[in-house]
């Protein structure tokens, strides 16, 4: 703001109420990228569809037993893409005749250290997924982490699908 700031592009990540206020105050064009702000322009993906891309790729390869490593957080404003994946997720199984089932839904915090414990938990189960839809390539990292600790074979043993196209 000291310096004349003309505009300011937000990128993927939830303000805190205080933060936005100081932002609202500056007077300049917000544009939030990866997510919304109010009234603030936005550009972003369709989450729900990422999910639903995510799963349907995972049952055309043959899967039947799919988990999903969802992310949670401490955010005090709207962020809506947990909530719009796993429904893409949900969708897709209903879709193709499979059970959602609730052992198989974990939610742990965003990054490579949620999806180490997600998928130690996934791994902890007497019949574990086949299959695995992450909130994130970040939340992917972490449990591709953990499969290659655990000696599972990825992807002949177990597959694995991260959203965000990350290399």
């Amino acid at each position: 703001a000291r310096r004349q700031v003309d505009a300011l592009i937000l990128v993927a990540l939830p303000i805190g109420d205080e933060e936005r206020r100081r932002l609202d105050l500056m007077g300049v064009t917000v544009v939030m990228a990866g997510g919304t702000l109010g009234e603030h322009p936005h550009v972003r993906i369709d989450d729900v569809e990422a999910g639903r891309q995510a799963t349907a790729q995972l049952v055309r390869a043959g899967h039947t037993r799919i988990a999903m490593i969802n992310s949670t957080g401490t955010w005090s404003l709207e962020y809506a893409a947990p909530s719009a994946r796993l429904r893409g997720f949900t969708t897709v199984l209903e879709e193709a005749g499979l059970q959602v089932r609730p052992e198989l839904v974990v939610h742990r915090h965003w990054g490579s250290h949620g999806g180490v414990e997600g998928m130690s938990e996934l791994l902890s189960l007497h019949e574990p997924p086949t299959a695995v839809v992450a909130f994130s390539d970040e939340v992917a990292f972490g449990a591709l982490r953990t499969l290659r600790r655990a000696g599972v074979a990825v992807p002949y043993t177990m597959s694995v699908v991260g959203i965000d196209d990350h290399h």
